[in-house]
C-alpha cells in the first residue's frame, strides 16, 4: 500500500518520513507503522480533527474491558524530532478517546510539541493522546492550549493537557504550560498535564495553567489527576491555579489522588507552587496531593485505602477553602499513608500557616496502638449477627468512616485457613500492617 510520505518504509529504523498536515492524516491508514516528522506542521487547514485510532475493548468484563484491540488503535512509534505541531482544533461533545491519537496502544509517542490546540470532548481525551495503554509518552511539550469538558452521558472524566487517561504506562520528560482546562459540574481524574492515569509512572514532568472546574469535581491535580495504584511520581513540578465550586473532593497541586494496595505509590521530589479556592464542603485538599482513593461508596470493590509515601517535596502559594476539610499543606488526608519525610512548605491554608498532613487523627490513633493487645472477641466468628460488633469495635480505633474498610481487612487478614508457625507470623504481619494486634 502506497501513501504520500517523503520516504521511509515504516519500520523502527526506517520510519515513514512527515512534512505535511496530509501527510498526517495518513497514518490512519496503518497505524501500526512508526513514522518521524521532518518539518513543522500547522493543522489549521483542518476545522475538526478526526482522532488516529480509537479504544475498542478486548472485551466486556474485567482486564478485557479495558484492553485496547490493536487493530483499531495505534501501536506504532510516532517521533516529532523536535517539531511542534500547531492549531490542532478537536470539537467532539461527548466524545471519548479524543486526542491528535485517540488510542494508543503498547505504542509511544515522542520528541514533539503542540501550541495552540483545541480539545472538547468528556472522556479519556488530551491533546497529544486520548487514551494510553500499555505505552509511554516521552518528551512531549504542550503551550498555550485548552482542554473542554463537555457534558455527556457516560459523565466527564479523565480529561488531560497531554493525555486524557493512561494504564500501564509511562509519561516522562513532558511539560505542559499556559494550558487550561474547563470542567462542568461533577467532572473526575482531570489534570493540567494527565488526567486519570492507573498503574503508570509519571517522571520530570513540569505543568503550569489553571483548572476552572464546576461543583462536585472529584480528583484534580495541577500535573495529573489521579495514579490510581500508580508506581511513582517522582520529580515533577507545578505552578497552578485551581478553582473549584462547591464539594471538591481530593484536590492536590501535583495529584489528586495517588496509592497503591500492595505497596505505596512513590511520590518524591516535587515542587508544587499552587493558589487553589475552592466552595465549601469540599475535603482531601492538599498542596501536593489530596489524599489517597478511599471513599465509603466504593468499599465493596476497593474496601482499603490506596496508600502512599510522600518524600522530599516542596510546596508554597495558598490554598483557601472556609468550609472544608482535611486540608494539608502537603497532604490533605493520609490514612494508612505517610507524608512526613523531608517535605516542606510555606503554604497558607486560609491566610494561616498550617499542619503538613491535613486529617492525620486516624493514623496517629492507630499508630499508638502499636505494641498493644486488642481483643475484638474470642472466637473470631464471621456470622452477619456480629457484623455490629465488627464495626463498632473498629470504630473505636479507627473511626467511624474508617470502620467498614478496617472491617473488611481484619476479616481477610484471620479469614484463611493458616497452620503452624508461619500461618501464626502471616497473620500477626497483615496486623501490623494496620497497626492492631489481634
Amino acid at each position: 500500500m502506497f501513501f504520500a510520505f517523503d520516504g521511509g518504509s515504516g519500520t523502527l529504523e526506517d520510519p515513514y518520513r512527515i512534512s505535511t498536515a496530509e501527510q498526517l492524516n495518513e497514518i490512519r491508514n496503518d497505524m501500526s507503522a512508526n513514522y518521524i516528522l521532518t518539518a513543522d506542521i500547522d493543522m489549521s487547514g483542518y476545522d475538526n480533527f478526526e482522532p488516529i485510532g480509537t479504544f475498542v475493548p478486548l472485551g466486556s468484563t474485567g482486564e478485557e474491558a479495558e484492553t485496547p484491540t490493536p487493530d483499531y488503535a495505534f501501536t506504532g512509534v510516532f517521533d516529532g524530532s523536535g517539531h511542534t505541531i500547531s492549531n490542532l482544533t478537536i470539537n467532539k461533545p461527548g466524545g471519548f478517546t479524543v486526542g491528535l491519537f485517540g488510542c494508543v496502544s503498547g505504542g509511544e509517542v515522542r520528541n514533539v510539541n503542540f501550541t495552540n490546540a483545541q480539545v472538547s470532548a468528556s472522556m479519556m481525551s488530551g491533546c497529544c493522546i486520548g487514551y494510553l495503554f500499555d505505552g509511554s509518552v516521552k518528551n512531549v511539550n504542550l503551550t498555550d492550549s485548552t482542554v473542554n469538558g463537555t457534558e455527556s452521558e457516560m459523565g466527564i472524566s479523565m480529561l488531560g493537557g497531554i493525555a486524557g487517561a493512561g494504564m500501564d504506562s509511562e509519561m516522562s520528560d513532558c511539560s505542559a504550560v499556559n494550558v487550561t482546562l474547563v470542567l462542568p459540574d461533577n467532572s473526575t481524574n482531570s489534570g493540567i498535564a494527565a488526567g486519570g492515569f492507573e498503574v503508570c509512572t509519571i517522571s520530570n514532568v513540569t505543568a503550569s495553567g489553571t483548572i476552572n472546574a464546576g461543583n462536585g469535581c472529584m480528583g484534580l491535580g495541577g500535573v495529573t489527576g489521579c495514579n490510581f495504584d500508580g508506581d511513582k511520581i517522582e520529580k515533577c513540578d507545578c505552578d497552578v491555579v485551581i478553582n473549584t465550586g462547591s464539594g471538591a473532593y481530593l484536590t492536590g497541586g501535583i495529584t489528586g489522588y495517588a496509592g497503591g494496595f500492595d505497596k505505596k505509590t512513590e511520590i518524591e521530589y516535587c515542587n508544587a507552587k499552587v493558589n487553589m479556592t475552592l466552595g465549601e464542603n469540599s475535603a482531601r485538599i492538599g498542596g501536593v496531593i489530596g489524599g489517597g482513593f478511599f471513599n465509603e461508596a466504593y468499599t465493596s470493590v476497593f474496601p482499603n485505602p490506596a496508600a502512599f509515601k510522600v518524600t522530599d517535596c516542596t510546596s508554597q502559594g495558598s490554598i483557601n477553602c472556609t468550609v472544608g476539610k482535611n486540608i494539608g499543606t502537603v497532604a490533605g488526608y493520609t490514612l494508612l499513608s505517610e507524608a512526613s519525610c523531608g517535605n516542606t512548605s510555606t503554604l497558607l491554608i486560609n491566610g494561616e500557616e498550617a499542619d503538613i498532613i491535613g486529617d492525620a487523627e486516624n493514623y496517629e490513633v492507630l499508630d499508638a496502638l502499636q505494641g498493644t493487645y486488642q481483643q475484638f472477641f474470642t472466637n473470631g466468628v464471621f456470622e452477619s449477627k456480629y457484623d455490629s460488633i465488627w464495626h463498632n469495635y473498629c470504630a473505636a480505633i479507627v473511626g467511624e468512616s474508617a470502620a467498614e474498610a478496617t472491617v473488611a481487612a481484619m476479616k481477610r487478614s484471620i479469614g484463611g485457613k493458616l497452620y503452624g508457625e508461619e500461618g501464626h507470623k502471616e497473620i500477626f504481619g497483615i496486623a501490623r500492617e494496620y497497626s492492631v494486634f489481634l
